[in-house]
């Protein structure tokens, strides 16, 4: 992805032209990388994965909260639950 500045610049022309853009907006609701490529010339890199949604009509806002700070994922919850050795044992 392009620098911060960069970024939030797209952002904005992209929530610009999807506020009155039907189409682009639709194609940017199924396939965000492609949608933002055909419309800006931009190409997100591979594993940035980016969605966006709408929101409904009967809410006054759309809030998406950031991921907790130590959740785990699935790989380190196996490891937790399956008692995984660990070389940290008796070197106190």
């Amino acid at each position: 992805m392009p620098d911060s500045r960069k970024q939030d610049d797209l952002l904005r022309e992209v929530i610009d032209r999807a506020s009155t853009d039907r189409e682009f907006r639709a194609r940017l609701l199924a396939d965000p990388a492609s949608a933002i490529r055909h419309a800006f010339g931009v190409i997100l890199p591979h594993n940035y994965r980016i969605r966006f949604i709408e929101r409904p009509r009967e809410l006054d806002a759309l809030i998406v909260l950031p991921s907790l700070e130590h959740e785990l994922d699935e790989e380190d919850l196996e490891q937790v639950a399956g008692g995984a050795e660990t070389d940290e044992c008796g070197k106190w």
